[in-house]
Formats: C-alpha cells, structure tokens, sequence
C-alpha cells in the first residue's frame, strides 16, 4: 500500500528554468522570419544551460531535464536554420546586383544607351548621359570590375556597388551604382528585375 510519505519522497517539483527554456526553443522559430528575433534561440540556449544545471544539482532533485534538452536542441536547430538560410540569402542577392550592374555599365560601354535607360529608375536618369559619357571615353576594350560595397546608405533595400572600368583610355574610372530589386509579372511567371535607383562617378 502506497502511502502518503512514499507520494511525497517521490515527488520532485518541475524546474521553471526547464520550461521556460522548453518555451523560449519553441518561439526561436521566429528568428527564421526576421533577424532582429536572433536573439530569441541565444536566450533560449542560455534557459537551457540554467535548467539542466538547476536539475542536476545535489540535494535538490528537480523534473524537467527532457524539457530543457528539447529547449536546447529547438533554439539551437532554429538558430542555425535562421543564421545560414540569411547568408544564403545574402550570397544570393549581392551576386545579382553585381551581375546588374556588369550589365548595366557594359550597356553604356556598348552604345546601348537606351538599355541602361530601361534599367533606370526615375532618379538615375538625370545622371545617365554624363556617366554614359565617361565609360564611353574608356574605349571597347574597358571591362567593368565590381564589387558590392553594402546596402544603401539611405535605403536599406538597396544594394551599393563600386564598379572600376579598366583599362579605361581616359583614366582611371569607378562608378558607384545603386539598385533595387523588384518582383514582376510576366507571362511565365513573376520575374525579379533590377534596377538602377542611383548612379554617379565615385569620388
């Protein structure tokens, strides 16, 4: 007959910390939608490390050493997921804005004046015909070399890029381009396009 004393000697009260890691690896789920919530799975892995060791100590029997193993292994397996899938992203679209703007200088270079204009929005085309001018004069042979320098300084949804023309028979000549990216419609299916938001000679 189990009595009253031997429900109590087994008794073990659940560890708060365990839990509230086992809740904060559950909404480490929201670093996959947003970087600010990166801070979510470091908190959650910090519960975690507090609540095995607050079920492990000596003379202090507590419940919960699954619940911050599941906390640990939900923060660490969202956290991961959120940090390489970013990078990847990132990878992804400072090549495309270095391949746009190849294309885009190699259209002034060309002649093809009025490509470069179709890839321009409304702000870049005042500024269009003296860039035009200046790849121009750096002759066939100039090839443009890129390098995306960072996201907009006023916009964060732009892509800056320095692109250096060489050789350039007229001198040394560098081009900071700035571009979006924009989602359209066509009849295959939606399409991204980029486009030049601003331009102008660097330095």
């Amino acid at each position: 007959m189990i009595t009253s004393e031997d429900e109590q000697a087994r008794y073990r009260p659940v560890s708060g910390l365990a839990v509230a890691s086992l809740v904060a690896g559950m909404l480490s789920a929201a670093a996959l939608v947003n970087p600010f919530f990166w801070v979510v799975p470091l908190v959650a892995v910090g519960l975690a490390c507090l609540g095995l060791a607050d079920v492990s100590r000596v003379g202090a029997e507590k419940a919960g050493r699954i619940a911050a193993v599941a906390g640990l292994a939900l923060a660490v397996g969202f956290g991961a997921q959120a940090v390489s899938s970013t990078l990847t992203r990132r990878l992804i679209t400072t090549a495309r804005a270095h391949q746009a703007s190849v294309v885009w200088i190699e259209a002034l270079r060309d002649g093809r004046v009025a490509d470069a204009r179709a890839m321009c929005l409304p702000d870049a085309v005042p500024k269009l015909d003296d860039v035009a001018k200046q790849v121009a004069a750096c002759g066939g042979a100039g090839r443009p070399v890129a390098s995306v320098v960072g996201r907009g300084e006023e916009n964060p949804d732009t892509w800056r890029v320095r692109v250096a023309v060489e050789p350039c028979a007229a001198g040394t000549l560098e081009v900071i381009i700035e571009l979006a990216s924009s989602i359209v419609t066509r009849q295959e299916g939606p399409v991204e396009r980029w486009m030049v938001v601003t331009c102008q000679p660097a330095g």
